[in-house]
């Protein structure tokens, strides 16, 4: 069967403009909606699985490639997931990662092998460094425009991969969707909770915290567990000092808000409002110490499961499908080469 070939307009006002044909069709392909275009138009792209050894231990990599119309050497985004991925989600970002290749980007996702197999743990931003090279060294990949895509904790390592010295000017951008910026403030909010303007307070959702306790446990830092629950912020903080000094030395490897100054990489920066696993402040405050010359792009919405798009949406979503739309527009655009790194909007 013909497909019609997505346009690809040189580096000129027509790139916005295949930008934002992009961006609707991603849209209408990740949220409910009663035809999906992209798969009309495109031909299912091509996948292919490696492994590799590692310092810590074998990484599983699944790439999808472009299928035809797409020739040349094509952007790359790396996926960082951080964490192991329950099964129900492992086909989410296998459709996910299908969209962005028929829109013509070469997508990789690497992960230990061991939380592939479903130990709790956290994936090093080794797994992510490794995994950048590799997407400069491939022939289908332009080594100018290799980004990272992190979501959840897997943003908070994808800013840490993007930190190190060997990547850090190689980096296309990083989409930060949904991580924390400052692990410690991170646990410290997840242990007492944060409170609202309207005089509630948010908590993380019961599978939220049990998913965060099994990973504090992998990382065998009883003392870290202690701080759950607790009664204040001032407790959770006292708590975490208290903490032996080897567990809070594995939390500052693990802290992106330690390492901010090495970030080379333009950020676009994605957060829910209501976000169970991470409070959107956590966002907010990487943006503030990005400053806005690094800060390609920020959107706090209200369409999301923590990272994942909700399964209905009404009239009220409108406002926030838009604002979602522009970051998409630029994200979309800065990270095929047809965009300029520019401030966006909340």
């Amino acid at each position: 069967m013909n497909r019609l070939r997505l346009p690809r307009f040189p580096r000129t006002r027509f790139g916005a403009v295949s930008a934002v044909l992009k961006a609707l069709l991603l849209l209408f392909d990740l949220f409910p909606a009663p035809v999906k275009p992209l798969r009309w138009l495109t031909a299912r792209p091509r996948r292919r699985r490696t492994t590799e050894s590692s310092p810590a231990g074998l990484v599983v990599s699944d790439c999808w490639l472009p299928g035809a119309p797409w020739r040349g050497r094509r952007p790359a985004i790396v996926i960082a997931m951080g964490v192991r991925t329950a099964p129900h989600d492992r086909p989410v970002i296998g459709r996910f990662a299908t969209s962005l290749a028929r829109l013509g980007f070469v997508v990789c996702w690497p992960r230990l092998a061991a939380l592939d197999r479903g130990r709790p743990g956290i994936e090093p931003p080794e797994s992510f460094v490794r995994a950048v090279e590799a997407m400069r060294r491939d022939s289908a990949v332009d080594p100018a425009l290799v980004s990272l895509l992190g979501f959840s904790v897997g943003g908070s390592t994808a800013l840490l991969a993007a930190a190190d010295h060997r990547i850090a000017d190689r980096v296309r951008a990083v989409i930060f969707f949904g991580g924390y910026y400052d692990v410690f403030d991170f646990l410290v909010a997840a242990a007492a909770g944060v409170p609202s303007a309207d005089g509630t307070r948010w908590r993380p959702s019961a599978g939220a915290l049990e998913h965060l306790l099994a990973v504090i446990a992998a990382l065998h830092a009883p003392g870290l567990l202690r701080m759950f629950p607790s009664r204040n912020e001032a407790e959770a903080r006292a708590m975490l000092a208290a903490a032996p000094a080897r567990e809070r030395e594995i939390l500052a490897a693990l802290n992106p808000a330690t390492g901010i100054e090495r970030l080379r990489a333009p950020v676009l920066i994605l957060h829910d409002r209501r976000d169970h696993m991470v409070h959107y402040s956590e966002s907010l405050k990487l943006a503030r110490a990005l400053g806005p010359d690094r800060v390609a792009a920020l959107a706090i919405v209200d369409l999301f499961e923590h990272v994942q798009p909700r399964s209905a949406l009404s009239l009220a979503s409108l406002h926030d499908l838009v604002r979602l739309g522009g970051f998409v527009v630029r994200a979309i655009a800065y990270l095929e080469g047809s965009g300029s790194m520019r401030s966006g909007s909340r």
